[in-house]
């Protein structure tokens, strides 16, 4: 802002551009003076939210290409989900080949390293050396990326770019996708019991989630993995309940793809 000093008896006159009005990024982009700021999709806070920020208006335009063909921001939503699930099949199906090598490998390997958790329960460290020692020699590893959350973690990003989408844009305010789904911006509600409001696509998310679950090979995964694994579809279903109903419709019909996928590969036994 402007310094002004004013003497005895001295008067100033100041002007200021202001603007009252929706959050409109075409409209921000248009009237300049770097208004496009106000959207928050990640200017000028670093390169790792530059970089969403970037995903988040390739997202942005991506889905108003998609409406304008299909006229209904819900049809968008999924058709740009099937179009990023096309994008990452390739790895995903790299990722499920790798751990169903590891669950089969771990699985014959099984007699071999309960023996060694009997030699050295009492020592943790050794008994993992001896543990890593075995899987090395059969070519197998419990850390392999592909074997692990990379393909979660190369989404993750689009996930939170599609989050700042409908928080942030005015194009999915009030849009409409099927009857109990008003708002791809606001969270769902099916129906209301007093103050509950009971929210379909979130327990269709946790359920999905957990049959993934429990096709993914859990052969050679450390127990206490496994044990926290078991709470990770009740997280996501609670965590769902405050997020706007688009990004719920796009989670549950990238999970719905990816239970596709596995039941395709567990039953065609696909490899790449």
């Amino acid at each position: 802002a402007e310094k002004v000093t004013l003497g005895p008896g001295e008067t100033k006159t100041l002007t200021y551009e202001g603007y009252l009005g929706p959050k409109d990024y075409k409209i921000l982009r248009d009237e300049g003076h770097n208004l496009a700021w106000a959207m928050n999709w990640g200017r000028g806070q670093g390169f790792f939210w530059a970089f969403i920020g970037i995903i988040t208006q390739g997202l942005w335009h991506a889905l108003g290409f998609l409406h304008r063909y299909v006229g209904n921001w819900g049809v968008a939503i999924i058709l740009l989900t099937l179009v990023m699930r096309g994008l990452l099949w390739p790895l995903a199906a790299k990722q499920m080949r790798t751990a169903n090598e590891f669950a089969m490998k771990s699985q014959k390997l099984k007699p071999q390293i309960d023996k060694i958790r009997e030699k050295y329960g009492a020592d943790p460290m050794e008994m993992n050396k001896q543990t890593m020692a075995l899987y090395k020699q059969y070519g197998i590893s419990p850390f392999s990326p592909l074997a692990g959350c990379l393909p979660l973690l190369l989404q993750l990003p689009i996930w939170w770019a599609l989050y700042r989408v409908l928080w942030t844009s005015i194009d999915l305010r009030g849009a409409p996708f099927v009857f109990w789904i008003t708002d791809l911006s606001a969270p769902e509600s099916l129906f209301r019991i007093g103050t509950f409001d009971f929210r379909l696509m979130p327990l269709l998310l946790g359920g999905v989630t957990w049959l993934q679950m429990k096709l993914t090979p859990q052969a050679g995964t450390d127990p206490v993995q496994q044990k926290m694994m078991m709470f990770m579809p009740l997280f996501i279903t609670v965590f769902m309940l405050s997020t706007p109903s688009g990004l719920s419709l796009y989670f549950f019909v990238n999970a719905l793809c990816g239970f596709a996928q596995q039941m395709y590969f567990l039953r065609k036994r696909y490899r790449l």
